[in-house]
């Protein structure tokens, strides 16, 4: 029994970071693919993006991984910090692989280009986030990219979150040049 729950385990892993790495979209969307086939977290609930993004952040899955890679220093009465140690410090560890260290590396890539991204992206401010509101629900309007990345404008939050509104939409650059 504990093999058939380890093997199925591991072919939602592996399920994980082919359509991560494999197929267009992001962690989200692979969150939303989980939760859409009624397969729970490991802890039993709905999956999040954050739980998909440390997952796909485990090199263990690989069949290799390190222990001993960082140690907490008291800073403070009552905080620690995680200080990294040096590379020589690592132990090496193995265990059995459910992933292929490509497919590993595929992810990682990705994550990387996605974090870039969204750096690139928070350095186009948009003068009105956080103060407009949608004139339909009252909700928050956030500034987003067209699926080309070549247009940007405000969006009611609750398209967003998929909940009933009209879904007004306003350019960023309309309202900017104001």
């Amino acid at each position: 029994i504990i093999f058939i729950v380890l093997a199925f385990l591991g072919n939602i892993v592996r399920s994980i970071f082919d359509r991560y790495a494999n197929h267009i979209g992001g962690i989200q969307s692979v969150a939303d693919w989980l939760n859409g086939k009624g397969i729970p977290s490991p802890q039993g609930k709905m999956w999040s993006s954050t739980a998909i993004n440390r997952l796909l952040r485990q090199e263990m899955y690989t069949g290799e991984y390190y222990s001993y890679k960082t140690y907490h220093k008291k800073v403070s009465a009552r905080k620690f910090t995680q200080i990294s140690r040096e590379q020589s410090e690592w132990i090496p560890m193995t265990c059995p692989a459910i992933i292929s260290k490509e497919l590993f590396e595929k992810a990682q890539n990705k994550l990387h280009r996605n974090k870039t991204q969204k750096i690139h992206e928070t350095q186009h401010i948009a003068l009105f986030s956080g103060i407009l509101y949608c004139a339909d629900c009252g909700r928050k309007m956030l500034p987003v990219w067209n699926s080309k990345r070549t247009h940007r404008y405000y969006q009611c939050f609750s398209r967003i979150k998929k909940t009933p509104c009209k879904n007004h939409v306003v350019g960023v650059d309309v309202l900017d040049a104001m």
